[in-house]
């Protein structure tokens, strides 16, 4: 016997105590091959092609997402700036108005004082016209009356401008 016929009887051997088939394992191989050929030239490239899709649809939603968050944040600065913004203003308007209105207040206050000297100086002049024309009443009442006692004295009637002259001149001569 020949060394190699040997080697191949105990090869064949071999792998058949294995249970392997050798023309079975090359057909086997064949046919995965050609499947796999079958499945990259039909399925496996369609898969990859809407994975591919998938993944440019998902970063386009990221790069969505992230721009409306960016937009998002630039909204509620510029709502926080007007805000802000509105918040100074209303400040500034209510100072104006309480500086306007304690100027208001000031005003009526020098009105409703120079309203007050007045009604104030009107009643002491009226006061003093009122004493004044009282006393011209008590004067002239006083000498009617002394005239009238001092007729009655004297038993000799005055006349009213006698009368008003002689009061006049005792007058003058009691204010020295």
């Amino acid at each position: 016997m020949n060394i190699t016929s040997f080697a191949v009887t105990e090869s064949a051997s071999g792998l058949s105590s294995l249970g392997i088939n050798l023309k079975g394992l090359a057909f086997q191989i064949i046919a995965f091959a050609i499947v796999l050929w079958i499945l990259n030239k039909y399925a496996i490239r369609r898969i990859l092609v809407i994975l591919d899709q998938r993944k440019e649809e998902l970063q386009k939603g990221l790069d969505e997402a992230a721009q409306a968050t960016k937009t998002l944040e630039q909204a509620t600065s510029k709502a926080d700036k007007i805000l802000a913004e509105a918040r100074t203003e209303a400040d500034e308007i209510l100072s104006g108005a309480h500086g306007e209105a304690s100027q208001l207040l000031k005003t009526i206050e020098d009105k409703a004082n120079l309203r007050a000297e007045n009604i104030i100086t009107e009643a002491r002049n009226q006061l003093s016209r009122d004493v004044e024309k009282a006393r011209a009443e008590l004067v002239s009442e006083t000498s009617k009356l002394v005239v009238k006692v001092a007729s009655v004295f004297i038993g000799d009637k005055l006349t009213y401008e006698k009368d008003m002259m002689e009061i006049e001149k005792q007058i003058k001569e009691s204010a020295k």
